[in-house]
């Protein structure tokens, strides 16, 4: 198999632990899967390789009584992921979850990056928007305009959650 068809097996193979809560069941296999195509992979596959291992490592955060260094693990994953391929807007999505709990203000400036590569995507947005809300950021009624424009639908939807 190539690097490129290895990881996105394990891509599917971590996507069924996600759905699962399997991830703490696999993880020593499927991170040896992972690592043992790290060496002549190309940056771009590097920061697949390490986006999947964030995808495990904060499945197990969230379905293993939360626990702190599981987070922690995802979020170190991601930034080597962003060191590889800083171009990826998902990647920042992805750690701005991570860090809204924690640090709502860091994941403002996180989201703020990802919306730089691309505004297409609804759910960053809509993440966008909560995290401008419930940081009384003023960029949410912008973000909110956006969406709007893009799904009125989900606009709506949006703004039962929010009193204004």
């Amino acid at each position: 198999y190539s690097t490129a068809q290895i990881i996105d097996i394990a891509g599917a193979l971590v996507s069924y632990c996600n759905r699962q809560d399997k991830e703490l069941e696999y993880l020593d296999v499927l991170k040896l899967l992972l690592e043992s195509v790290l060496d002549g992979a190309t940056a771009q596959e590097k920061a697949s390789i390490y986006n999947q291992l964030s995808r495990l490592y904060y499945g197990i955060f969230m379905s293993n009584d939360q626990e702190q260094a599981y987070r922690d693990m995802a979020k170190q994953y991601l930034k080597k992921a962003i060191e590889c391929n800083g171009n990826e807007p998902s990647f920042y999505y992805n750690l701005a979850v991570i860090e809204e709990d924690d640090d709502p203000q860091a994941a403002c400036k996180t989201i703020e990056k990802c919306l730089s590569l691309n505004t297409d995507d609804l759910d960053h947005l809509s993440f966008a928007f909560k995290l401008y809300k419930m940081t009384n950021n003023p960029k949410a009624d912008e973000v909110f305009r956006l969406i709007k424009d893009k799904s009125p639908a989900t606009a709506q939807i949006l703004s039962l959650g929010f009193d204004d």
